[in-house]
């Protein structure tokens, strides 16, 4: 809190959301850490918080099996905690190294991570852009993985549960 007050200090003209990212980055010295650290846990929140009303309606049947495109297949509690564990683990080994090599991807493109922030118009053609390629690269990737041996030998795992549910999103391999 003690960032916050020197950059509310230091630099009035910062909204308060600059100040903390500020205040966020100064704290850790480093852009990679500081990057790293907020958008994996902002995804971490994410992911497991919008999970959560998924995992109340599989566990009250009774009330929710009606909205479920494949009512006979429900998975078991055994499942969920495993595909729990399992999503867990690769997000700690594979998703966070990948996040924190953003930083310097951010770096090299060009693309200002520093207070003050950009225009909303500047920020919203980033996003778009960043979609559009998110969105690519993902649809090109998934369909080399179900190609072959690279199906048989490291893309199977994303297809174990025939029914969908919340956790197994990102279920899948590395």
């Amino acid at each position: 809190m003690l960032l916050v007050t020197y950059a509310s200090d230091q630099f009035p003209h910062l909204s308060i959301v600059e100040r903390f990212w500020w205040a966020h980055y100064a704290y850790w010295q480093s852009g990679a850490v500081a990057t790293g650290l907020l958008t994996f846990w902002s995804h971490e929140v994410v992911y497991f918080v919008r999970c959560l009303p998924l995992i109340v309606a599989d566990a009250l049947p009774s009330h929710f099996l009606c909205c479920k495109i494949q009512e006979a297949k429900q998975p078991s509690a055994a499942q969920q905690w495993g595909c729990t564990k399992f999503v867990l683990l690769i997000h700690f080994l594979v998703e966070m190294p990948l996040i924190v090599l953003f930083h310097p991807l951010c770096e090299l493109v060009g693309l200002n991570i520093q207070v003050p922030f950009p225009t909303w118009g500047a920020m919203a053609a980033q996003l778009v852009g960043f979609f559009v390629l998110e969105d690519a690269y993902h649809y090109w990737v998934h369909r080399f993985l179900h190609w072959g041996s690279m199906y048989r030998k490291v893309h199977c795992i994303h297809h174990t549960y025939a029914a969908p549910f919340g956790l197994a999103a990102e279920y899948a391999s590395p």
